[in-house]
């Protein structure tokens, strides 16, 4: 009796373990989860990149590095400060249909950190969007005529506070981008990252 005991003991241990196993998450359903996550940044990123162009342009930097202060001439032409304003409104309201879409999105498996770091780090661009993005605008809208060396270190003390703010929270979400495909076992494609080194 003793020997047939720990057979079924065996048995209910083996199905319960096999139960387990099978209820684990695909891979596939993990990469589903993790392109939904990135499908709520990825618009956000692009409306950022068109106000960055735009504000560039509107100060004049040249790839090479020319310095600020060669801002052109007619940077406070109303045409362009209304395409700068649009392009911001634009970014902003897309930082907070991101945060609301990912506060509602669910967590994988139990599994909530590729969330909370998404949240984190449209969190804190909902803070850069309040405070930092209308300063530098600001400066942006100068015209040539009164624009001084102190406006240009406002301005490069500005968008190095912004990168490194978010670079901080990108970097987070990359580890936990990472770790999330680690445990679920698929491949993140790193041919077009989601999120741009700052």
């Amino acid at each position: 009796m003793g020997l047939l005991n720990k057979r079924i003991e065996f048995f209910i241990v083996f199905v319960a373990l096999a139960a387990l196993v099978s209820c684990k998450p695909s891979p596939k359903n993990a990469q589903r989860y993790y392109e939904n996550v990135t499908d709520i940044i990825e618009p956000l990123l692009q409306k950022e990149n068109n106000l960055i162009v735009l504000i560039n342009k509107e100060m004049g930097k040249a790839a090479s590095g020319a310095s600020v202060l060669e801002k052109p001439s007619d940077n406070s032409n109303a045409v362009a400060d209304k395409e700068l304003d649009d392009t911001f409104i634009a970014f902003k309201v897309q930082v907070e249909q991101a945060l609301s879409d990912a506060r509602r999105l669910e967590s994988f498996d139990g599994e909530t950190g590729l969330k909370d770091a998404l949240v984190k780090l449209l969190e804190e661009y909902q803070q850069i969007v309040s405070n930092e993005y209308p300063e530098i605008l600001k400066i942006v809208k100068i015209p040539s005529s009164v624009y001084t060396n102190e406006d240009d270190n406002k301005f490069i003390l500005l968008t190095e506070k912004v990168d490194d703010r978010l670079q901080e929270k990108i970097d987070n979400f990359t580890k936990e981008s990472k770790t999330f495909a680690m445990k679920y076992k698929f491949e993140i494609a790193t041919d077009n990252d989601t999120i741009p080194k700052k």
